[in-house]
């Protein structure tokens, strides 16, 4: 009897208290811009000031996957996959560069303004984790690539389409910072990487 009531006081209570578990998954797309002018160094050893051997990162595109965890009306957890193609120009000309890749894995958190249920749902972003910076000519299959970890902060706007649809549309604005990537010459300071996408997700 004892046990009967406990499991009947639980099935009552738990939903009351327990927090939302509401499971995203979606993929986006959009424009990097990056900070710095992109300047990652030199390729020159011998004089890294040196104008021809000047090496930066392109702006260019991405895409890329979520997994959100809805845990509580206000908060929730993230896990993004996000696939950067970019090229490594190496002076002054922008035509002269060598096509790559920045692969990244994050994991954060997001605050939203309205809580879960809420058909519009702004919120604040912010993480950490690492990117793999693919050397100009080489794959990640290959093990060419050189990694970095950082974190991220940002923002933006979840919209449902419809009242009970499982459908969202979704804006992102996130900022990447990480180390230099490739270890050339006269390095300084973090690299910045500004986010700009769009996506679609389902909630489960």
């Amino acid at each position: 009897m004892k046990k009967t009531l406990l499991v009947l006081l639980s099935a009552a209570i738990l939903p009351a208290i327990a927090p939302a578990q509401v499971f995203e998954v979606g993929g986006f797309g959009g424009a990097v811009r990056m900070g710095n002018s992109g300047d990652i160094g030199s390729a020159n050893i011998a004089d890294p000031t040196d104008p021809t051997a000047k090496a930066k990162l392109q702006d260019k595109w991405l895409f890329g996957l979520r997994m959100t965890l809805n845990s509580w009306n206000h908060f929730g957890q993230e896990f993004t996959y996000a696939y950067h193609r970019t090229s490594v120009q190496v002076g002054p000309d922008p035509a002269v560069a060598t096509g790559t890749a920045i692969h990244t894995v994050t994991y954060g958190l997001l605050a939203y303004a309205t809580p879960e249920g809420s058909r519009i749902r702004p919120f604040a972003q912010g993480g950490g984790g690492f990117s793999n910076f693919i050397f100009p000519g080489g794959s990640v299959s290959r093990g060419g690539g050189n990694t970095k970890f950082g974190f991220y902060y940002g923002g933006g706007i979840k919209v449902r389409l419809k009242e009970d649809s499982p459908w969202w549309v979704r804006a992102d604005f996130r900022q990447h910072q990480t180390g230099m990537p490739y270890n050339l010459a006269g390095q300084s300071g973090l690299l910045r990487r500004n986010e700009i996408s769009v996506g679609v997700s389902y909630g489960l």
